[in-house]
């Protein structure tokens, strides 16, 4: 009788991890999703590349220099005027020290248009979303920034440049079982305090149902179980090595890859303690069930 408790105080036990992990992965991807912090953390090494401040320049004078009217042409020497202070102020927003905070926001209307998206896409189900890079908030800076660097004289005609109210750039959309993955998963875990909450129950029903020291053998062998799965997923993230990106997608991409695996890791930290005091109170508990055995028997 007390092998068949001891093996079910086993079974909830690890059913408990189980729920504790998933739930430490829906609270990561809700927190994630709707919140600036993670996200920005994960993205912050994308604007030290080049090729990726190379690619908003590019991006932000095209959009710009495409929209001097053709009346400005017809003023002489006003269209390279224009040019070279939309050129020499592009240049100068790269290096302005608001650039970083212009960087926040870009990445905080990303994720919150393919969140939205998603949220779309789960409902309707029509069109698959495509993931956007909204660079909106450096062509505002840009436009101050242009202000400033130019001559008052050269604000007359900047003043008939009719300045884009939005500039996106498409790093890809994903196939649509894969959004409707994500979506699905968006929606489940937004339910992570559930999770939290069956594995406290578990863990709860695990040690009631085992016997004297089965509960504790059977606490010793999930927490051993889950100090496994925690190395292991320790060691894969370990090893990711994104290739090098060259282009603004990809270093967008590269950083997703790379800074979601550490973001993970780092945000599953606590669970190594919640762990390794599981296995010390199953080595305790095991030892102190032994002693009273002991005396019982004298």
């Amino acid at each position: 009788m007390s092998v068949v408790r001891s093996l079910l105080a086993l079974c909830l036990l690890l059913l408990a991890a189980a729920a504790g992990f998933l739930g430490l992965g829906a609270h990561w991807v809700h927190t994630a999703a709707t919140t600036s912090g993670p996200l920005v953390a994960i993205m912050a090494p994308v604007p030290s590349d080049e090729d990726v401040v190379a690619a908003i320049k590019e991006t932000l004078v095209s959009e710009v220099t495409s929209r001097i009217p053709p009346a400005a042409a017809a003023v002489p020497g006003a269209s390279e005027a224009l040019l070279r202070a939309i050129t020499v102020g592009v240049d100068a927003t790269v290096t302005d020290e608001r650039f970083t905070t212009a960087w926040t926001d870009t990445v905080d209307l990303s994720r919150e248009r393919f969140v939205a998206d998603l949220g779309s896409f789960a409902d309707d189900g029509v069109e698959v979303p495509t993931l956007w890079l909204d660079l909106t908030p450096f062509a505002d800076l840009g436009r101050t920034v242009i202000y400033e660097q130019t001559a008052p004289a050269l604000h007359r005609l900047l003043d008939q440049i009719p300045w884009p109210e939005e500039v996106t750039v498409a790093l890809g959309r994903p196939e649509d079982r894969t959004a409707r993955l994500a979506a699905e998963g968006l929606s489940v875990a937004s339910s992570w305090p559930l999770f939290y909450g069956a594995a406290a129950l578990l863990t709860a029903l695990g040690l009631a149902v085992g016997s004297r020291r089965g509960r504790w053998v059977a606490l010793i062998g999930a927490a051993v179980v889950s100090l496994v799965v925690l190395l292991a997923g320790w060691t894969v993230v370990g090893r990711i090595r994104p290739a090098d990106a060259g282009t603004l997608a990809g270093a967008v991409k590269q950083a997703l890859l790379s800074g979601t695996a550490e973001s993970l890791a780092e945000f599953a930290a606590p669970a190594w303690f919640v762990v390794i005091g599981a296995l010390i109170v199953g080595v305790l508990g095991l030892t102190v069930a032994g002693l009273r055995s002991e005396r019982r028997a004298s």
